[in-house]
């Protein structure tokens, strides 16, 4: 494999996962009637994500799939969806 090929291969990995976190986001805010804006907060107490957080797959790491300020826990979905 090319260094090109490798780099269009990252390219499209990572895109795939932010498409995934964006579809799963505006679905979710669409169901709960809170308009199609991409920023999320915490379904416990609205506190809004900061940028680390919004990385798909390692802000639910990060976060420990919980919200750093309640401690509600984030659901599985998310991180499924980003992931497929």
């Amino acid at each position: 494999m090319d260094i090109i090929q490798i780099c269009l291969d990252l390219y499209i990995f990572f895109f795939g996962l932010f498409a995934g976190m964006a579809a799963c986001l505006w679905i979710e805010k669409i169901r709960r009637g809170r308009g199609a804006s991409l920023r999320t907060a915490c379904t416990g107490c609205g506190r809004k994500q900061t940028l680390p957080e919004l990385i798909p797959i390692a802000g639910f790491i990060l976060m420990g799939g919980r919200c750093k300020k309640c401690g509600a826990p984030v659901s599985l979905r998310t991180p499924f969806i980003e992931i497929l």
